[in-house]
């Protein structure tokens, strides 16, 4: 469309100034009732870009769902606690059963085997001799039967011991703080950042902490990893501890209980120096709220949602056709007019989504094109490369030029200093030192709202070509 506009541009300069147009120029001038005024351009060395604008909304991106943790309730708790007892109590029993047992196994052999040795001292082919071999040997054999009937249970108990054990330790890493009632949210339309509230419980604040990785888990002395190693970093930002008293590694050690408590008593809930699971709300930044699915008073549930939101950087989105997917990428520059008519900043492509989206009608119905099929649009974020100029709009359509086509370090001249030639093509009358003019033929690559990038032999940078008088 660009180039189209620039070769009309250039038809029009024939129109006007055909004075230095090579329409099959003879050797007499032609005959015009008056010389069009003219001017000079130079040829530069410049980079250009073709722009294309396309409809876009400014806002705050797609909103996400921040929905209740599901913690282990605390009667599964007190069951799986009880369940540990019962287990262990049984495999003390049966360490006490085996000891008891044993103990009087071995009694009665130590009897049989010394009436053994006094009776077959005497005699020993005696029947009385042959008797107590017999009682001897049916001795070990029951002492050895009781030991193992002794070891299958303890060994059964204790799996069941273990299993128990597994279970509880399951619910604990999943534990949540007491509550049952939300006592507070906050309101639609509120930006919550790094240590601010974003709900209370039985009047208990959960703050929101910056971090990449969601709760998961309880963390507590002797615990590593990703989900610590965030808690650690929001701790040192929110000034809870310092370089000197805790290293952000990943590995939660007394220090970071220490931390943990002061965070707590700042909060004004219980110091215990243990993050459970629903203490706090990981995500990357800070958020804008945008609606509530929880209700003051409402019954706290694991899993369900509790409101909805946005980041706190306006963007624009833009369902950009797909035929037109190839030539933008991230990092492209861009410009934005704002609904006011006057504003235009400027952005850059942030991310283009590799798969095609067909948008939805008011109704769930889904839009048509002319044949009946469907259309389709490739999502494109634009952020501003100053957010802070976007002011008092909250979701409103914007017009963004992208960039289609670009090139760098190449010879340009304004658009109006192209002459049509009668053979076709285009060509520049250039202007050398000593007033001379003459015609030079250029190829034409990308224009710009203003230039058109040139290229041919006898063209340089800094060369002076006629544009017409403005």
């Amino acid at each position: 469309m660009k180039r189209s506009l620039a070769i009309a541009a250039g038809v029009a300069v024939l129109a006007g100034g055909g004075a230095w147009l090579l329409l099959g120029r003879s050797n007499q001038p032609a005959a015009v009732p008056q010389a069009a005024a003219t001017g000079l351009a130079l040829v530069v060395r410049t980079d250009l870009v073709t722009t294309q604008p396309v409809a876009g909304t400014i806002g705050y991106g797609a909103a996400s769902t921040l929905v209740a943790p599901a913690t282990t309730a605390p009667q599964a708790l007190a069951q799986a606690q009880a369940a540990v007892t019962t287990a262990a109590n049984r495999v003390t029993a049966d360490q006490s059963a085996a000891a008891d047992g044993h103990a009087v196994d071995h009694l009665t052999l130590t009897a049989d085997q010394q009436r053994q040795q006094a009776d077959c001292a005497a005699s020993g082919t005696s029947a009385t001799c042959a008797s107590d071999q017999q009682k001897v040997a049916m001795d070990q054999a029951e002492l050895q039967q009781h030991a193992d009937q002794a070891q299958t249970a303890l060994t059964a108990d204790q799996a069941t011991l273990a299993q128990a054990q597994q279970q509880l330790a399951q619910l604990q890493a999943v534990a949540g703080s007491s509550g049952s009632f939300y006592t507070g949210l906050a309101a639609a339309g509120a930006l919550v950042a790094q240590g601010q509230p974003l709900y209370w419980i039985d009047g208990r604040a959960v703050p929101l902490l910056y971090g990449d990785m969601p709760a998961y888990r309880v963390m507590r002395p002797g615990v590593t990893g990703t989900d610590v190693r965030q808690l650690e970093q929001d701790l040192l930002a929110m000034g809870d501890a310092t370089a000197a008293n805790l290293t952000a590694d990943g590995s939660f050690t007394a220090a970071d209980a220490a931390a943990v408590r002061r965070w707590q008593a700042a909060l004004g809930v219980a110091q215990t120096g243990v993050v459970s699971l629903g203490d706090a709300v990981f995500l990357p930044g800070a958020i804008r709220v945008t609606a509530l699915h929880a209700a003051v008073g409402g019954a706290v549930q694991g899993g369900q949602p509790v409101l909805d939101y946005t980041s706190t950087t306006r963007l624009v989105t833009v369902a950009l056709s797909p035929s037109l997917s190839a030539q933008v990428k991230a990092g492209d520059a861009v410009t934005v007019d704002l609904p006011d008519g006057r504003t235009r900043l400027q952005g850059r492509v942030s991310a283009v989504s590799t798969v095609a989206t067909t948008p939805a009608q008011p109704g769930g119905q889904a839009a048509q094109t002319q044949n009946g099929a469907p259309p389709a649009t490739i999502g494109v974020t634009i952020t501003f490369d100053d957010p802070s100029r976007v002011t008092a709009l909250d979701q409103a359509p914007v017009t963004v030029d992208i960039t289609t086509q670009s090139v760098h370090g190449v010879l340009a001249v304004p658009v109006s200093a192209l002459l049509a030639l009668a053979g076709g093509g285009y060509g520049v009358e250039v202007v050398d030192p000593d007033g001379a003019r003459r015609t030079v033929t250029v190829q034409t690559g990308i224009f710009d709202s203003s230039r058109v990038q040139v290229s041919g032999p006898g063209l340089s940078e800094g060369m002076s070509v006629v544009v017409p008088s403005s």
